[in-house]
């Protein structure tokens, strides 16, 4: 039998405890919310979770089998739904789900993760309330939000609730330390810029952040006719530029207060007036709202563009 813990996630001893506690009950939820800011590990942990539900009672050689099949999305029985390409989860993927349901499992229990559920429109979330309220057999879902203001409370008084929290800089430093071979000072700079976030972490090593907050930075500071064109030639996706832009912009308030903080920022940003910023980061904030209402990504973006 597997030893109940999740070596391969950084952080969240609560949310692990209550995890591996269900387990040990046989005491698995029909519905998990995980709660929590972006970026901190919530889908590693649902799928780690997936993994170790199905594998603690099995052989070594059979456990390590699942557990891949698992993590190269090879089974229908543990399913990732994510937002389309509009940036919203639609009916269509909670209805595929119902009928995936129907097929018999090859594990012991089957795992539907939805990644930023609260995107999903309207008529996707009463699908899956429907779902809630007669669930299939060994089955259960995993809610992953960072807004969870925006989920119905139908849903919400239906899941069992995993709080998540950013990562404290000890339990990123002693990860980072194993797997990169980085200088204190290096490791310094990359945990305070990472703002509790391994995958932030990650891509600071790997120069991805540095890219992202430099395309947010000449969004935010070219003429309002000239947004457009940049954006139409991003390689990004929607929700994780809105955060980098966001961030770009409460660090410059930051900045204004006389908190030090390690993210440079542009001349251009710092003649920026209080008001002018806070404008900025709660335009961020709604845009994650419409997002929810099935707004079109390019109307979000040419109002943002324009207003801003």
């Amino acid at each position: 039998m597997a030893t109940l813990t999740f070596t391969n996630v950084v952080g969240h001893k609560l949310a692990k405890k209550m995890l591996i506690s269900d387990i040990q009950a046989d005491r698995i939820a029909t519905a998990y919310l995980f709660t929590g800011p972006d970026h901190v590990g919530k889908r590693t942990l649902a799928i780690e979770f997936a993994k170790l539900v199905n594998t603690h009672q099995l052989p070594p050689e059979t456990s390590h089998r699942i557990s891949k099949l698992i993590d190269d999305g090879l089974t229908l029985d543990v399913v990732l739904v994510t937002p389309t390409d509009k940036g919203t989860i639609h009916i269509d993927q909670i209805r595929n789900l119902k009928e995936e349901a129907s097929y018999l499992s090859s594990l012991a229990h089957r795992f539907f993760i939805i990644d930023d559920a609260h995107t999903m429109t309207q008529e996707a979330a009463n699908a899956l309330l429907k779902l809630l309220e007669e669930p299939p057999e060994r089955t259960s879902f995993i809610l992953i939000t960072s807004r969870e203001d925006m989920l119905p409370d139908t849903i919400k008084s239906r899941t069992r609730k995993i709080p998540f929290r950013r990562i404290e800089n000890h339990e990123l430093a002693t990860y980072l330390r194993t797997h990169y071979p980085l200088h204190e000072k290096e490791l310094n700079l990359v945990i305070e810029r990472a703002e509790g976030s391994l995958t932030r972490a990650l891509d600071i090593i790997e120069g991805k952040q540095q890219e992202k907050e430099a395309l947010a930075t000449e969004f935010l500071i070219s003429p309002k006719n000239n947004r457009l064109k940049l954006l139409n030639n991003l390689n990004i996706e929607l929700p994780d530029f809105l955060y980098t832009v966001e961030s770009l912009l409460r660090t410059a308030l930051l900045t204004k207060y006389g908190v030090k903080r390690v993210t440079p920022i542009p001349d251009e940003l710092r003649t920026w007036d209080t008001d002018r910023l806070l404008k900025g980061i709660k335009l961020c904030e709604q845009a994650y709202s419409h997002l929810q209402y099935n707004v079109a990504p390019d109307l979000l973006w040419y109002y943002i563009s324009l207003t801003l």
